[in-house]
């Protein structure tokens, strides 16, 4: 199982000296994830943390939005979540889930979406993200991205310990900015953290000041 996020992922307020969240998006996946661990790996179980995420989430905005008097201001979108895992049958689910701030009738309403999303391989699309170099290295559509997801494999391939989840997410990121190198919106390293079947997590890969 995978999850990453984009967006506000977390808001906290100070509380009599004490830091107290409102919400963080990686506390509710793992309370997704253990929910439901116990039932067979599916596609319909990856749907229903979606889901769940997704809900428990929207709840916890809109109750933010109501009872705090300066909640983060946003024009869309306050985040996106996304969700990946694959079945004993080696198929691969990816489920994303947008939760925006729309205006009715002079107030915030906080809706979500689960949607599924299809790409040849299982690192999601986007990362939940918008970048358009690294979907485009990712669904394999190109001339230049067959390229580098070839080169990709034989680094894999002629490296058996490397983890080829992380090494996967860096190339892309990698491959994006030679694609475009004066584009700042995105690049830099990655972290990759793997949700565990027994509610558990393991940092697949961290940056340093991130430990």
């Amino acid at each position: 199982m995978f999850f990453t996020a984009s967006g506000i992922g977390s808001v906290a307020e100070n509380r009599a000296g004490k830091l107290s969240y409102v919400f963080r998006a990686g506390d509710v996946s793992r309370q997704a994830f253990h929910k439901f661990s116990g039932e067979e790996a599916s596609d319909l179980r990856t749907k229903k943390m979606a889901t769940y995420w997704g809900q428990t989430v929207r709840d916890q905005i809109q109750h933010m939005i109501a009872t705090h008097q300066n909640p983060p201001a946003t024009d869309n979108e306050y985040l996106t979540g996304i969700f990946v895992s694959s079945s004993r049958d080696k198929q691969w689910s990816v489920y994303e889930v947008p939760i925006k701030a729309e205006l009715a009738k002079d107030r915030k309403i906080v809706t979500y979406a689960v949607t599924p999303l299809t790409a040849p391989i299982p690192y999601t699309v986007e990362l939940g993200s918008s970048h358009n170099m690294v979907k485009e290295f990712f669904t394999i559509q190109t001339k230049r991205s067959i390229v580098a997801q070839q080169k990709m494999g034989e680094i894999i391939k002629s490296h058996p310990n490397v983890d080829s989840i992380a090494f996967s997410l860096e190339f892309a990121i990698l491959t994006a900015e030679k694609w475009e190198p004066n584009n700042p919106t995105f690049g830099g390293k990655v972290d990759v953290l793997e949700l565990k079947r027994d509610g558990g997590v393991h940092w697949v890969k961290v940056k340093e000041n991130c430990r």
